[in-house]
């Protein structure tokens, strides 16, 4: 079957890891992802793709924003926490630092290389997932010059030379 093959293929294939963060009634929620791109420079945009299952998928588009936070070498465990099943809200945020945007209220991440906020100019349909785009209203520098978190073969990694 082709989407065995394509899972395997894509398991082979590294990405950077990165958290989104959003608001609901009761506290920030966020999920694991791995599906992040630049779009634009001018104006700055990114895209980010949400399956339709998630919690977070509905929230963001409810809320027309989101928050990338793009995690470090040694935030394997936070990765692994909001990829995981977790409470909707506060409780999925116990015991886990971060901070709310000045921005846009949701979560940055304690100790992410960085953390775009961002408003969705646009949604695309794609299979069983979303694609969001949307344009970077701020960017948290938090960790310059730092390692980014790489997964690649259901493990994550170090770059190499790094």
């Amino acid at each position: 079957m082709v989407s065995t093959r394509l899972r395997a293929v894509m398991r082979q294939w590294p990405t950077g890891v990165a958290v989104v963060t959003t608001r609901s009634a009761t506290g920030p929620h966020g999920v694991t992802i791995n599906s992040l791109l630049s779009v634009s420079l001018e104006p700055p945009t990114i895209l980010v793709s949400l399956s339709r299952r998630s919690r977070t998928h509905d929230l963001v588009m409810e809320n027309r924003c989101f928050t990338a936070n793009l995690l470090a070498t040694g935030q394997s465990a936070l990765a692994a926490h909001f990829a995981g099943e977790r409470p909707v809200g506060s409780g999925a945020f116990a015991g886990v630092g971060w901070s709310p945007s000045p921005c846009s209220g949701n979560a940055v991440l304690s100790g992410a290389l960085a953390a775009m906020d961002c408003t969705i100019t646009m949604t695309v349909s794609a299979a069983d997932h979303t694609l969001f785009v949307g344009r970077v209203e701020e960017v948290h520098h938090l960790r310059a010059g730092e390692e980014p978190l790489v997964y690649a073969g259901r493990a994550y990694h170090r770059l190499a030379g790094a």
